[in-house]
């Protein structure tokens, strides 16, 4: 797949205030996650060589609008775990994973074309081991438009962005660790929105979202049934000669609400009418992420109509915060050389 750059326009709102802080205009490099086709499926599937998570299949509630108007999840950005005895500076040992909300139509009259919209956070494994993290959007085909931390640090953006605006907090770098909020919602086949909020800092963003190619059949949300997808995906650039470990992810708030009887208003940040769908739903499912050499990567378990849990075998037990200040006080990244 190829990336485009384009604008971006990100409104960035002060989660204490109702009023949003004027826009800015980004330009934002689309880096593609490499993504394999994913296509909703009609009967029940449960392995993937790079996808795990949930799903929740909806009714088309509209000739020529998607079927699912929002789709909605709360997670915790995992922390990678890290090989002993491994060089990290290495590009190929690092690893790279995601956690998304995306938004799919099932109906595609081409068979080739899968678009859908998309928005989560990444996790990379550093140089030293240690795992770092940003936030991205995305609308198939196109690449992901990260949100880059330098656009996140608060010292940049005292000084660039909020140092006329005297209760200003900075907007501070997504971190493992951090409980992130995601919803999105559908406009047209090609146009939404996005309102993630970081909710171990307090901080909101949101934005308009336009397809990269609007004009292009291949980047319009494909009408028929549609598909909220919750996944934890193994970026398949990554070097599988070992494999993926995390401390346990668990997506709660999952919902989507399908788009019979829907009337919502401009800034689409609260619906009327619609259908709700939770895990509880008819069409719901689970995935879990196999390997062929490797075996079983990621493992879904159901929790309750709200919320399920993923978990890697290898780090299953794992206690991440554990690590991290073992690897501070001895002076090692969480990757290095001493067990």
């Amino acid at each position: 797949m190829k990336g485009f750059d384009v604008l971006l326009t990100f409104i960035w709102l002060q989660a204490t205030t109702v009023c949003a802080v004027p826009a800015e205009l980004y330009t934002v490099s689309a880096i593609s996650h490499r993504r394999r086709a994913f296509n909703a499926a009609t009967q029940r599937s449960y392995t993937d060589s790079f996808l795990g998570g949930g799903v929740i299949n909806v009714v088309q509630g509209s000739p020529d609008l998607p079927a699912v108007y929002s789709a909605s999840a709360i997670w915790n950005v995992a922390y990678m775990m890290p090989e002993t005895n491994v060089n990290y500076s290495d590009p190929t040992n690092q690893h790279s994973m995601s956690q998304w909300v995306g938004i799919l139509g099932g109906g595609c009259g081409n068979a080739s074309y899968f678009p859908f919209f998309q928005a989560g956070t990444d996790v990379r494994m550093s140089e030293n081991g240690t795992s770092e993290s940003t936030a991205w959007v995305e609308w198939f085909p196109a690449g992901a438009h990260f949100l880059p931390a330098v656009n996140m640090t608060g010292a940049l953006l005292d000084v660039l962005r909020w140092s006329h605006h005297a209760n200003g907090d900075a907007i501070r770098q997504v971190e493992p660790g951090n409980i992130m909020s995601v919803t999105l919602y559908t406009y047209t086949q090609t146009t939404g929105y996005i309102h993630m909020i970081n909710l171990s800092t307090g901080q909101t963003w949101q934005s308009p979202i336009t397809a990269d190619s609007p004009a292009d059949p291949s980047f319009q949300i494909c009408l028929g049934y549609g598909t909220a997808q919750f996944f934890v995906e193994w970026n398949i650039e990554s070097n599988r000669s070992a494999p993926l470990a995390f401390n346990n992810i668990t997506f709660s708030g999952v919902s989507a609400i399908g788009r019979l009887n829907v009337s919502a208003p401009a800034q689409g940040e609260s619906q009327q009418g619609g259908t709700y769908y939770d895990l509880g739903s008819n069409g719901a499912d689970y995935w879990n992420m196999t390997d062929d050499q490797l075996g079983p990567i990621t493992i879904s378990e159901p929790v309750d109509a709200h919320s399920f849990r993923v978990y890697s075998p290898l780090g299953k037990f794992w206690d991440p915060t554990a690590a991290v200040l073992r690897a501070n006080v001895s002076g090692y990244g969480a990757g290095g050389a001493e067990a």
